[in-house]
């Protein structure tokens, strides 16, 4: 009787231990100094509701993020999901998991506007959620357009009368800033200007157009803003973030740029007069969009736990707050139709300007693309080639070494 009394002392006192948390890594790119400690913070909300999985927020800075990342997947330990551009989609999409077997039924659709979530579709399948949906508008000063009795420009040839009606070539100051001096950025100004055109870099099928009309007239946009003396000096050599710098300091009248800058402007700089309108129409409505992305990685041992958290992210709320603390458009169903994002003009230009946008190249060079195409504008802006020769020499070097999308 004793050892029976004592057997059951025994299984009363002892019990299994429970299971360990499931791990997760996510990858946060840094946009701003405080991204990191948002992300924390809606790390550490998601663990208290959801104690069986913890979650490791790893940041990572943009010039060496695409090098950083590609060592993590050919050493396989890439995070578990994370955000990265639209335009590494096409070179990693055999290294990525596409949503659809891990996400809750109907939350892609119900969650986001058909247009928003085709930017992460490749190939027929959704690899990347939209995360930081950044098309491009012209930025400009009123007060110094008004004072040469113009108003922003709505197409090119307005575009040049007031850029050369604000010109003061014997300062600093730019009518018109070009972004010359690093791939992406130029890229990004010159897709804005390139769709708006009508333009493209490939046509439906696959072919080289880029040195069509429409892509050569934007090369004389961007490479006759510098060589008249409209842009910037040393616009070859400034990157996107040093234009975004000198527009909120005042020394530019015009520049084209994403929703990021007016949050800083109206903090930094709140008695500069600025508005904003579309990109100037060549032939039709355009602008670029070059959103990222969230995406699950092949080699995640744990999809479904990053699963419950990357959904976890786009809960209104918690959107919201990271939405209003980055200063990227509103991307999901409700967070655009928020009163306080859909009743704010600054906000809407930008929603609006989504339906015109097209997202940049995802194929398996877009890098490369964006590196020729910014050597050939320099080349261009130095007097070394002609707008039709670098857009001709772009066009067969396409052929021969890259890829199509």
């Amino acid at each position: 009787m004793a050892i029976l009394v004592l057997a059951s002392l025994m299984l009363v006192a002892w019990r299994p231990s429970a299971s360990p948390p499931t791990k997760i890594r996510f990858l946060q790119m840094e946009y701003d100094n405080t991204v990191g400690a948002d992300m924390k913070a809606l790390a550490e909300k998601f663990t208290k509701e959801n104690p069986d999985i913890q979650v490791e927020i790893m940041t990572l800075g943009w010039p060496p993020g695409h090098d950083t990342i590609q060592t993590w997947i050919k050493a396989k330990t890439v995070p578990d999901a994370g955000n990265i551009a639209a335009r590494w989609v096409g070179e990693w999409y055999d290294s990525l998991e596409p949503w659809e077997s891990y996400l809750s039924t109907g939350f892609a659709d119900k969650t986001f506007p058909k247009s928003f979530l085709e930017t992460g579709m490749f190939k027929g399948k959704l690899y990347g959620l939209p995360y930081f949906m950044d098309d491009r508008v012209l930025y400009y000063r009123p007060d110094i357009l008004e004072a040469k009795g113009l108003k922003a420009p709505t197409n090119w040839d307005e575009l040049w009368k007031a850029a050369r009606a604000v010109n003061n070539p014997d300062g600093n100051f730019a009518a018109f800033l070009v972004a010359g001096g690093e791939a992406n950025s130029f890229a990004h100004q010159f897709e804005n200007f390139l769709y708006a055109a009508g333009g493209d870099f490939w046509d439906a099928k696959g072919n080289v157009i880029i040195n069509k009309p429409e892509g050569l007239a934007t090369m004389d946009l961007l490479c006759g803003m510098v060589k008249e003396g409209l842009a910037q000096p040393g616009a070859i050599s400034q990157d996107e973030w040093a234009s975004d710098q000198a527009f909120k300091a005042g020394d530019a009248a015009m520049w084209t740029s994403g929703p990021w800058l007016f949050g800083m402007m109206d903090k930094e700089t709140p008695d500069l007069k600025y508005a904003m309108s579309p990109i100037p129409i060549g032939k039709v409505s355009g602008t670029a969009a070059a959103p990222d992305l969230v995406v699950l990685f092949k080699d995640s041992p744990n999809k479904q736990a990053a699963a419950k958290f990357s959904e976890f992210l786009y809960r209104p709320d918690n959107r919201k707050m990271w939405l209003k603390g980055r200063g990227s458009i509103p991307d999901t169903i409700e967070t655009i139709a928020d009163p306080e994002f859909a009743n704010n003009p600054k906000w809407k230009i930008f929603i609006d300007e989504m339906a015109n946008a097209h997202v940049e190249p995802q194929t398996a060079t877009t890098g490369r693309l964006y590196e020729e195409l910014t050597k050939a504008g320099q080349a261009c802006m130095l007097g070394q080639k002609t707008a039709k020769q670098a857009v001709d020499d772009l066009a067969s070097l396409m052929e021969k070494e890259l890829a199509k999308p």
